[in-house]
């Protein structure tokens, strides 16, 4: 992790989340990452190929020329890098890792840079990931570029594990079971104006006298 505004986007996720896997969404304060908030973004995953903007930072739409809420993320790279960055956006959300990936980018006038991409889990009410803190930074320049980026390609992705080896699946200790244990037989039985619940067990009937 190379760019200052990652770095402190990552400290203070980390710091946030304490013992657990990722914070929650709504732990999140704004106000303590001010500083990086025109180079933030937050994501909501809708399915494995779909991670919609639900914000960016003034400076991130400003580099890419568009507003890009409701955007799907995984539009800004070419289709090549699709298979790789949604089986690494899977392992974000259910393993509690940090994403970091590199890009190669190139402004209108045909300038090539690179774009350090940081992409964090944060849990909803349910423990559920379904949203994503990211920040990007531009390598190679003190200022933001002025002229509008696309993204080539992916030149390297890596997987942080925070706590230095993956989670147990986050969703696992919330997920119902995959069945209903079945309830034994049982029958109603009356005597003497009573009612009783008879649960049949596991031995078979007595033979009748006389056999």
């Amino acid at each position: 992790m190379r760019q200052q505004t990652n770095q402190i986007l990552f400290d203070y996720w980390n710091r946030v989340r304490g013992n657990r896997p990722t914070p929650r969404r709504f732990d999140i304060e704004p106000a303590r990452i001010a500083a990086i908030l025109p180079e933030t973004f937050i994501l909501e995953r809708h399915d494995a190929s779909i991670y919609r903007f639900r914000l960016a930072g003034t400076r991130i739409c400003d580099r890419f020329s568009v507003e890009l809420r409701n955007r799907n993320f995984l539009d800004l790279v070419g289709v090549d890098d699709h298979v790789i960055l949604q089986d690494c956006l899977r392992i974000i959300g259910e393993r509690g890792a940090a994403g970091l990936f590199e890009f190669e980018t190139k402004d209108a006038d045909r300038n090539s840079g690179r774009m350090e991409v940081l992409i964090l889990p944060l849990m909803d009410t349910r423990d559920v990931v379904t949203r994503f803190v990211g920040s990007m930074s531009h390598f190679d320049a003190p200022v933001w570029p002025q002229s509008a980026v696309t993204i080539k390609g992916l030149l390297r992705h890596e997987l942080i594990w925070p706590d230095g080896k993956p989670n147990t699946p986050i969703n696992a200790a919330h997920a119902p079971p995959a069945f209903r244990p079945m309830s034994p037989p049982t029958r109603i039985v009356t005597s003497n104006s009573r009612r009783f619940r008879v649960y049949d067990g596991g031995k078979s009937d007595s033979p009748a006298k006389g056999t």
